[in-house]
C-alpha cells in the first residue's frame, strides 16, 4: 500500500495473528516494520487531527512495542503471555481539555463520551467519607502511600464512591520496581466504603485472637529469597525505608507493623535459576530469616490473605536498587542493613541502623580470609580445579605476614545453613571464590572488607570484568562491594583444562561463560591477597605493615 497509515495497520494486524500462533518473534519483526513506517503516518494518525478515522495512534504504536520487546526480554515464551501482550490502546490525553469531541472527557488516558452518571463533583471525595489518598514518599513511582486501604482476596483495595468517575489521577495498577525489571499490579477501586471493611477487618480479627494493625508494608520480592544477591536488591531498600529514611512514617513502628510479601517473579534467566535452585517452588526459601529485621510480626503472603484485612495507611513497594549505582538505595542504605543482619544473627535480635564502619578505638587483628569453594558435584560451572593449591598458598602467605593475616577458611557454602552463611561471612575481612551468588555475603562483612573475584577468561566477546583493583564499580560484584564499602578486585583466569566446558556452536560470543570452569593463576591470587590485606589493614589502623 502507498497508505503510510494503512502499512501501520497491516503490520499491527499481523503482528497480533502471529501473536495467536505463537510466533512471538515474527509479530516482534511486525512491529519494528511499523515502527519504521511510523514517521510518515505520524500526522495522519494524530488524534487531534481533526480527520483523523484510524483506530491506532502513535503513541498506541510505541507502547505495544515496549510492551512486547520487555516480555520477550525477560519472560520464557509462553501461551500464557498471550493475553498480556495483545494490542492495548494507549493514552490520547492527560486531562479533559485534551479532549476536543462533543461531550467528551479524558478518562485512564482515553477521550470518551462522558458518563451521564458521573459529574465533575463525582471526581472528588465528599465530605465525610475517607477515601484513598496516594502519593509517593520519596518522590518516584516505586514506592507509594495510600491512605485508608484494604487487602482483599489477595489484592489490593482503594476506596472511593463512584470508582468509575475518578480521573486518571488515580491509578489502576501500581508499579514494583527490581533489579529485573518492573511489573504492575492490579489496584482496585471500590465503591463499598472503607468504615464498612473496617469493620469487617476487625470482626476477623477478633474472631481469631489477633490485632487490626495501622499501618503495613506491602513489599514485592524477587527469586523468593533463594538467592542472596537479589535478596540484597530487595531488603536493602526495605531495611532502609523502615529504619532509615523518615519519609515512609515507618520509623519506630517494627512492633506493630503488619509486612506483607508479594513474590515478584518475573522468570528472568528462568534457565539458570531452575539449574542452581532445582525445582520450581511456590515456598519462599531460608532467607526469609532477614525479613525478622523488618517487623516482629511474621510475615504474611498476600495471596494468603482473604481479609478483609484494613489498615490507616500502607506504603506499597520498595525502593529501586541496582548495582550499577542509578537506583535509590545508597552506600548508607546497604551499610546499615548489613549491620542489621550481622546483629541478628550474632543473636542481637532485631537492631537499629548504624554506619557499619568497624571501631576505630582497639587496634583490628590481622584480617581473616575465606575461600569460598564451589564443589564440581554441585556447581553449575566455575568449579576451581586447583582450589587446594590456592587454598595451601593462602595458608603459606598468611604464615609468613601475621600481621596481615591471621586465619584462613575454606568452605563449600552449599554445605552451610544461609544464617550459617551469613554469619561466616560476617567474622571475615577478606572473601575470595569465582563469580557466583555466594560472593554476595561478602556485603555483610564490617565495611572496609575487600572481596576477589575470579573470573574465567573468555575467547570471544568482550571480557567479565576489568581486571585490576576497584576497576568495575558498577558490576555485578563490584557495584556491591561499592555500596558495601568494600575494596574489589576481579582478575582473569584460564578455563580449566581437567574439565573444560561444553559450549554450544552457536554461541559465537562465549555468552555461557559462566558454565565455564577455572584454573586459578597463582601469582596474580597471592598479587591481589596482598593488595587486599593491606587494604584492609590500612582501613582499620593507620601503622604500616611490610609484607613477606
Amino acid at each position: 500500500s502507498d497508505c503510510a497509515p494503512g502499512v501501520v495497520l497491516l503490520h499491527v494486524t499481523c503482528a497480533q495473528r502471529l501473536l495467536l500462533y505463537l510466533k512471538f518473534t515474527d509479530a516482534q519483526e511486525h512491529l519494528i516494520e511499523a515502527l519504521q513506517a511510523l514517521p510518515f503516518a505520524e500526522a495522519c494518525l494524530d488524534p487531534n487531527h481533526g480527520s483523523s478515522r484510524w483506530p491506532v495512534s502513535v503513541l498506541d504504536v510505541y507502547t505495544n512495542y515496549i510492551r512486547l520487546y520487555r516480555a520477550l526480554s525477560y519472560y520464557e515464551e509462553s501461551p500464557h503471555l498471550v493475553p498480556d501482550l495483545a494490542w492495548r490502546p494507549s493514552r490520547d490525553c492527560t486531562a479533559d481539555e485534551h479532549c476536543t469531541g462533543p461531550g467528551e472527557r479524558c478518562v485512564s488516558h482515553r477521550c470518551v463520551v462522558a458518563d451521564d452518571v458521573c459529574t465533575a463533583s463525582d471526581t472528588e471525595c465528599p465530605d465525610g467519607l475517607r477515601c484513598t489518598r496516594i502519593h509517593a514518599p520519596g518522590g518516584t513511582d516505586c514506592s507509594h502511600s495510600l491512605s485508608s486501604v484494604c487487602i482483599v482476596n489477595g489484592e489490593i483495595e482503594a476506596y472511593h464512591p463512584k470508582p468509575r468517575c475518578t480521573p486518571t489521577s488515580y491509578p489502576r495498577m501500581l508499579k514494583a520496581c527490581s533489579e529485573m525489571g518492573t511489573t504492575l499490579y492490579q489496584l482496585n477501586w471500590s465503591s463499598t466504603p472503607f468504615e464498612e471493611r473496617f469493620r469487617q477487618s476487625q470482626a476477623i480479627a477478633s474472631a481469631t485472637g489477633g490485632v487490626v494493625a495501622k499501618k503495613a508494608f506491602v513489599v514485592p520480592i524477587t527469586m523468593k529469597l533463594q538467592s542472596p544477591w537479589h535478596m540484597l536488591h530487595s531488603l536493602v531498600p526495605t531495611y532502609a525505608q523502615l529504619a532509615v529514611d523518615g519519609r515512609y512514617g515507618l520509623l519506630d513502628l517494627y512492633e506493630e507493623l503488619e509486612l506483607v510479601v508479594i513474590d515478584q517473579d518475573l522468570d528472568k534467566d528462568r534457565h539458570i535459576w531452575d539449574a542452581v535452585l532445582g525445582k520450581r517452588s511456590s515456598a519462599f526459601g531460608h532467607l526469609d530469616f532477614l525479613l525478622r529485621l523488618m517487623a516482629a510480626k511474621p510475615y504474611k503472603l498476600i495471596t494468603e490473605i482473604e481479609g478483609p484485612r484494613c489498615f490507616e495507611n500502607a506504603i506499597w513497594g520498595h525502593e529501586l536498587m541496582l548495582y550499577s549505582g542509578a537506583g535509590w538505595a545508597n552506600s548508607e542504605h546497604t551499610r546499615a542493613f548489613a549491620s542489621a543482619a550481622r546483629a541478628l544473627v550474632a543473636g542481637g535480635g532485631h537492631a537499629a541502623a548504624t554506619s557499619g564502619h568497624p571501631s576505630a578505638h582497639a587496634q583490628s587483628p590481622p584480617a581473616r580470609l575465606l575461600l569460598v569453594e564451589r564443589r564440581q558435584a554441585t556447581a553449575w560451572g566455575r568449579w576451581i580445579d586447583n582450589f587446594e593449591v590456592i587454598r595451601e598458598a593462602a595458608v603459606a602467605w598468611a604464615t609468613l605476614n601475621p600481621g596481615l593475616l591471621s586465619d584462613v577458611t575454606a568452605t563449600d557454602l552449599a554445605e552451610l545453613s544461609v544464617a550459617e552463611q551469613l554469619r561466616l561471612a560476617a567474622g571475615m575481612r577478606i572473601v575470595f571464590g569465582a563469580h557466583g551468588d555466594g560472593l554476595s555475603w561478602a556485603t555483610f562483612m564490617e565495611q572496609g572488607g575487600a572481596l576477589l573475584e575470579a573470573v574465567p577468561a573468555r575467547h570471544k566477546g568482550f571480557q567479565v570484568c576489568n581486571e585490576g583493583v576497584d576497576e568495575n564499580p558498577w558490576g555485578i560484584f563490584g557495584g556491591l562491594a561499592r555500596l558495601a564499602g568494600h575494596l574489589h578486585i576481579c582478575f582473569l583466569n584460564e578455563e580449566s583444562q581437567l574439565m573444560p566446558a561444553v559450549s554450544s556452536p552457536e554461541d559465537d560470543f562465549q555468552w555461557g561463560w559462566r558454565q565455564m570452569n577455572l584454573h586459578i593463576d597463582l601469582g596474580k591470587f597471592e598479587l591481589y591477597l596482598g593488595t587486599a590485606a593491606l587494604w584492609v589493614q590500612s582501613k582499620a589502623q593507620p601503622a604500616s605493615v611490610d609484607v613477606a
